[in-house]
């Protein structure tokens, strides 16, 4: 029972922004708690989905998404010129900015590549990442349980809800000050 619920958080953190949420799924992984393959999994579909949500949001509000998450014109421009240059890269590259996942798939909408290349470039992105990031968590966990006996499974758990919580609330304080900042 457990494991689902972890695996339903893997996939809400995975959908924002996810590497805090991932590497720590993993490190529960490593211990036996969550079974790697369905967070590798759920993690990849969180992220598509996702990027594929901000992806659609530039490409149906373009200019006024981009103001509702604050992204400075000049830097709009910037991408805009990289992802015209270099599509590919520019969405790979995006995959492992951290912080800029949702405003550069908003960004990349807001240009003229299309939705189909976009989702399938992400797809194979977004494999490769959670991948490597779960991967990374469970050869980590799986370390420090041999280390420690035992003692990390407990201690990776209890970092773990400290790490939820600091990032759940860290979102609400941003959607707080968002909203509290409109006219």
């Amino acid at each position: 029972m457990g494991g689902r619920y972890g695996l339903i958080a893997v996939f809400l953190g995975t959908f924002v922004e996810g590497e805090t949420v991932l590497f720590s799924a993993g490190v529960l992984a490593g211990h036996g708690i969550l079974p790697l393959p369905a967070v590798i999994a759920v993690a990849w579909a969180g992220a598509v989905i996702g990027h594929g949500f901000w992806f659609l949001v530039g490409r149906w509000w373009g200019g006024r998404a981009l103001t509702f998450l604050k992204v400075p014109a000049d830097k709009v421009a910037h991408v805009k010129s990289l992802v015209h240059r270099h599509p590919i890269s520019s969405i790979v590259l995006l995959q492992y900015m951290y912080g800029l996942r949702i405003v550069g798939a908003t960004i990349l909408g807001v240009t003229r590549l299309g939705v189909a290349r976009f989702m399938s470039i992400e797809a194979v992105n977004c494999v490769v990442w959670a991948a490597a990031v779960a991967g990374a968590g469970s050869l980590i966990g799986e370390a420090a349980g041999r280390w420690f006996h035992g003692w990390a499974r407990w201690a990776s758990i209890g970092v773990t809800a400290l790490v939820l919580y600091l990032v759940v609330s860290r979102v609400f304080r941003a959607v707080e000050r968002r909203v509290e900042s409109e006219p």
